[in-house]
């Protein structure tokens, strides 16, 4: 499956990205974020493995509440990882 992990940063940095391959065999750690997609309309960007995406406000929103200041989140994002 794809992965991303959500690099630290302050509340108000850009956010960025790492997509990376795992495989289940290796019973990754991971959490997977559920949320609602919003308007397609209404995008924020984000870095992705050094490309800036457009996401949905609210992705980026519940990453932004997510990201850590100092540590690395692996997370499974539909919108990023399918």
């Amino acid at each position: 499956i794809r992965l991303i992990m959500l690099l630290p940063g302050e509340w108000s940095d850009e956010i960025h990205c790492q997509l990376f391959y795992q495989s289940l065999r290796n019973k990754p750690s991971y959490q997977a974020l559920s949320y609602a997609w919003g308007s397609q309309n209404v995008t924020r960007p984000i870095r992705l493995d050094g490309d800036v995406h457009a996401i949905t406000f609210n992705l980026e929103s519940a990453l932004r509440r997510l990201r850590r200041q100092r540590e690395i989140i692996v997370l499974w994002v539909d919108a990023l990882c399918i």
